[in-house]
């Protein structure tokens, strides 16, 4: 160029790389400017697109939410099945609390394009309630009754007003009549269905992978054209199956995941990671050395359950279980604003006090605890405090966690357990506490009774006041913990781990791990910069 050339005859070499020196530094500056005008006056927001790989412990059996409680089923079952509450339109609830009147959303559709209707959620609960599914939602719809006014409108008739209903329908999902309504009940577990479910929710099923021996690996899943709400923003998710909880650490180690769920600590399996994130979850669930007074007449004392309970420093096991992500607890209600206080601390001198007048020397306790390293560390640390204190002999029994569920705690067969209980409902002390509940297969394993905590559990469930919920059940607590008919020991969140492209977990609360799906479609991997 002339200009250009005329410029470079008329300098010396030096001026000439000064000049070019300076052109250089004029347009890095400009370049400079607009990066700073573009990022004061953009943001990034999230898009659609891109792939999540979750990574499950075990594998799905029977993708059927009316008939499993295997939690890898129940994960896919959160993003192919919809629940009853999103399905609503409107609700009318009658003024003695016992009728339900729903109407439904227009147009809902499955991934097939069959109308999702009425009859889908009567089919639905008519499983639920059927001996022959052996489901675990069961006790939720005891008694409930049902009326077909149309295909959009439905009626639910309790027995009894129950305070926590619209948290049943939230936590039902609906299954299609036109694919399981010509099956027996009893063969469902049989269906190609139940590997490869018709969806009405964010996503429904690509295709899944197994290998020979047929464990099933992998399920990709993609967004459902047919689904009625905000379209999910990751364009593949993929579910990654594992054995162990060492395989599924090496693979989000390895990043083949990115991110996984833990009902127990997970220090040890996010060791050697980098550019993670761990959520820590609130859960209402608690466990507790469950007291069978029956099998145990020493045990019926109550002072000795009493110093039981004050030998054992909550604190220093929790610090031990989980370094401050496991908590102490006192009671049987998991939230802080309604948790009892302990109406004594940790005090050993009084508890040797109480045992030697009992002549703890020649006492013999036995705790079952189910064989996981977690409950096994804590009830080492239980012996060591009751041996501490003056107790003769204390004898643990590790059981694998399925005998426990399957046949220790249905045959009563303890005089102690170590063991859980989850909330379903917060303030909901009813299936661990009420009187009725004590006979197997019930849940009050501690064969706890009390008159008085009762009408307190019942007022619970009848008051749609939620602060004479939380009084009641403030009530109830501080009674049970007083008559010390369990020894309660901690509580633990959820955790989930996940790399840091992830965006939009919002779970700041979960029942059970499935949950923390619960705004999937707000989950996001990439993001686009645009202007204010």
């Amino acid at each position: 160029m002339p200009f250009i050339g005329a410029i470079r005859n008329s300098l010396s070499t030096r001026e000439w790389a000064v000049f070019i020196a300076a052109i250089f530094i004029f347009i890095a500056s400009l370049v400079a400017r607009a990066a700073i005008i573009v990022n004061e006056n953009s943001v990034y927001i999230p898009v659609r697109g891109g792939s999540y790989i979750e990574g499950v412990l075990g594998q799905p059996i029977t993708i059927n939410p009316a008939v499993s409680k295997n939690l890898a089923d129940l994960d896919i079952s959160s993003l192919v099945y919809s629940p009853i509450s999103d399905l609503i339109l409107t609700t009318e609830v009658s003024p003695d609390g016992k009728t339900y009147s729903i109407k439904l959303k227009e147009n809902l559709k499955w991934d097939d394009g069959v109308p999702l209707t009425s009859d889908d959620i009567i089919f639905t609960i008519q499983t639920i309630q059927s001996s022959e599914s052996r489901s675990p939602s069961a006790k939720n719809w005891q008694g409930v009754s049902m009326e077909r006014v149309s295909e959009l409108h439905v009626i639910f008739m309790l027995p009894d007003p129950f305070s926590f209903f619209p948290n049943v329908l939230k936590r039902t999902r609906v299954i299609p009549k036109h694919i399981f309504g010509n099956i027996p009940i009893e063969n469902f577990r049989l269906s190609a269905y139940n590997l490869e479910p018709v969806s009405s929710g964010p996503y429904k099923v690509k295709g899944f992978s197994k290998r020979r021996d047929g464990f099933i690996t992998e399920y990709h899943l993609i967004p459902n054209p047919n689904y009625f709400g905000e379209a999910p923003r990751i364009e593949n998710f993929y579910f990654k199956f594992y054995q162990t909880s060492d395989e599924l650490a090496e693979a989000f180690r390895l990043r083949e995941v990115n991110g996984f769920g833990s009902l127990s600590p997970i220090d040890s399996m996010i060791q050697g990671t980098s550019r993670i994130k761990v959520e820590t979850i609130p859960m209402p669930r608690y466990y507790a050395i469950f007291i069978n007074q029956a099998n145990n007449t020493t045990l019926k004392n109550s002072s000795i359950r009493e110093a039981l309970d004050i030998s054992i420093d909550k604190a220093k096991l929790a610090e031990l279980l989980g370094k401050g992500s496991v908590s102490p607890i006192f009671g049987p209600l998991t939230l802080p604003e309604n948790a009892s206080e302990p109406n004594e601390m940790y005090n050993p001198d009084v508890a040797r006090e109480i045992l030697e007048k009992a002549k703890a020397q020649e006492m013999k306790l036995n705790l079952v605890v189910p064989n996981e390293q977690i409950f096994m560390d804590a009830a080492d640390f239980v012996k060591r405090s009751w041996v501490g204190v003056g107790i003769g002999e204390v004898n643990i029994f590790p059981i694998d966690t399925e005998t426990v569920l399957e046949s220790t705690v249905k045959t009563r067969d303890y005089e102690m357990l170590l063991f859980g209980n989850i909330l379903e409902n917060p303030l909901d002390l009813f299936p661990f506490w009420y009187s009725s509940q004590r006979l197997s297969p019930k849940l009050n394993l501690s064969a706890y009774q009390n008159s008085e905590v009762d009408i307190f559990i019942e007022n619970v469930r009848k008051s749609n006041n939620e602060k004479e919920r939380s009084v009641n059940a403030t009530r109830a607590a501080s009674i049970i913990q007083n008559d010390v008919p369990a020894i309660f020991l901690f509580t633990i969140p959820y955790f989930y781990a996940h790399t840091e492209k992830l965006a939009g977990v919002d779970a700041n609360y979960v029942v059970t791990p499935s949950d923390r799906f619960e705004n999937i479609t707000r989950w996001s991997v990439v993001r686009a910069r645009v202007l204010r």
